[in-house]
């Protein structure tokens, strides 16, 4: 499967406003809560200040957002091996 990132786009700076007008989600509301949040969250790595205004980097976003999937699966992969080694222990333990 092809990541999102790999496909080849111009680099294009976006405004929240005109987030919408090229994709369907995030809506205006979820970038501004990553905005919020971008410290914790590493979206300051996709968005760039000028004044007070924020542009968010097209390609960076998909960038982080294929990273962020991949950290999600991992985590998620982690988490069920723990859960089956605590089944398994539990057993024993019976």
């Amino acid at each position: 499967m092809k990541n999102v990132s790999d496909l080849q786009c111009p680099r294009r700076l976006l405004t929240v406003s005109q987030w919408n007008q090229y994709h369907p989600w995030p809506s205006p509301a979820g970038l501004r809560h990553l905005i919020f949040y971008a410290r914790s969250n590493g979206f300051d790595q996709v968005m760039r200040r000028v004044g007070r205004r924020v542009l968010i980097d097209e390609s960076q976003f998909f960038r982080w957002l294929d990273e962020k999937q991949d950290e999600a699966s991992t985590v998620r992969s982690s988490y069920e091996s723990n859960k089956v080694k605590k089944s398994r222990f539990s057993a024993r333990a019976s």
